[in-house]
């Protein structure tokens, strides 16, 4: 796993500022710049504080916490842009809310490949 620097968290995000119009249907796009390409890499666990530290069923651990009590769900998507980002479920008081952190940018390039089962 490679770990990487969030460089800015949106806290409270607009839906206008991360979906887009993909003909009928609602897509994702890039919160830094609008593109809206993009592919989703992994999901992973960021482990909260005492009442946290279980990985959620189907995700890997990542090297990174999150300042709540409770561990949070991160969805890793990077966009043909090159942005990282991650979609970050985080339960507080019986509420998931949803947090967008921005990571460093994808230094390789290249746009990735759909994955073969």
């Amino acid at each position: 796993m490679n770990y990487v620097k969030v460089v800015n968290s949106i806290e409270d995000p607009e839906p206008e500022g991360f979906l887009t119009s993909a003909g009928t249907q609602l897509a994702l796009c890039c919160p830094d710049c609008g593109h809206g390409y993009s592919h989703v890499q992994a999901v992973y666990t960021l482990l909260g504080g005492d009442e946290g530290g279980t990985l959620y069923r189907g995700s890997h651990l990542v090297a990174r916490e999150t300042p709540y009590r409770r561990d949070a769900l991160a969805v890793r998507v990077l966009g043909e842009c090159g942005h990282r980002w991650d979609f970050v479920f985080q339960q507080h008081k019986g509420e998931t809310f949803i947090r967008i952190d921005m990571l460093e940018p994808d230094k390789s390039g290249t746009v990735p490949k759909e994955r073969v089962l």
